[in-house]
């Protein structure tokens, strides 16, 4: 007679202490659900990318975008500009690609159970998920969606090489990991003239927005986040009429932070 027990339970893998942490980590993020992320062996895979890496240096922004600040005292007028720098997803490929192709690495990118995943592979057969990053629901117009899909792609590629990406130095910004902020189509700015009139923090929306997203990172629950979210309300809303893109960066971190919160709070 069949067993009315129940689905057969499978028993989670051990882990094994003596594995690199960044192994560990993964083995971690596909357990929950029987999901395989890497293949039987990496060695091979793990020894290509750790020669590669060394002969990587950080990725350097490659696009410079200038936005117009208007004067909201003066209707039509401008008081000045403010500029950001990031890293796009073709100057970062550019950038790894050589020596990822010289050691027989390679990768491609897909949504998996509502995370970015990017999968590397070595030329052995050996493959690794790695770089996983909890997404939004993704709604708007198809360049808000493109933008946020690149927004992961570049975070979960650079998270999954272990790079960082430089910005100039200056005596205002320092150095900065890769800009929060997404590609946006066409390299297109938002913020023209026709904008509608709002009221604009007094740091600038670049500058605000880039501290907004510093501090949702700091959040220890998602009660302060909704404080954090409250005390920007205002700004928050305001952005959505003046640059698109950067609402998104910023609900895509809300978001983001939110799903890691509560995947911590299950353990």
């Amino acid at each position: 007679m069949a067993d009315r027990a129940g689905p057969r339970r499978y028993p989670r893998r051990p882990q094994d202490a003596r594995c690199h942490p960044w192994v560990q980590s993964h083995r971690r993020s596909g357990a929950r659900m029987n999901i395989q992320t890497q293949s039987e062996n990496i060695g091979a895979l793990m020894e290509a990318l750790a020669t590669a890496h060394a002969a990587i240096d950080n990725v350097g922004q490659d696009r410079e975008v200038e936005v117009p600040i208007k004067d909201r005292n003066n209707p039509g007028q401008f008081k000045g500009k403010y500029k950001f720098r990031y890293a796009t997803l073709a100057g970062i490929l550019h950038h790894v690609r050589p020596e990822l192709t010289k050691n027989g690495v390679w990768y491609t990118q897909f949504v998996r159970s509502g995370e970015m995943v990017t999968r590397l592979f070595h030329k052995s057969g050996e493959w690794m998920d790695s770089g996983q990053l909890p997404m939004p629901d993704i709604k708007g117009s198809p360049q808000d969606i493109g933008s946020i899909i690149s927004y992961f792609k570049r975070y979960s590629l650079t998270a999954a090489l272990g790079l960082a990406a430089e910005e100039d130095n200056d005596a205002e910004t320092g150095e900065r990991e890769v800009s929060f902020r997404a590609v946006r189509s066409n390299g297109r700015e938002q913020a023209t003239e026709s904008a509608p009139q709002v009221e604009e923090p007094p740091m600038g929306w670049g500058d605000w927005a880039r501290g907004l997203i510093n501090a949702v990172a700091d959040q220890g629950s998602n009660e302060e986040l909704d404080a954090l979210r409250d005390t920007n309300k205002r700004y928050i809303n305001a952005v959505q009429r003046v640059d698109r893109a950067m609402h998104a960066d910023i609900g895509a971190a809300f978001t983001g932070r939110r799903a890691a919160l509560d995947k911590n709070a299950a353990f």
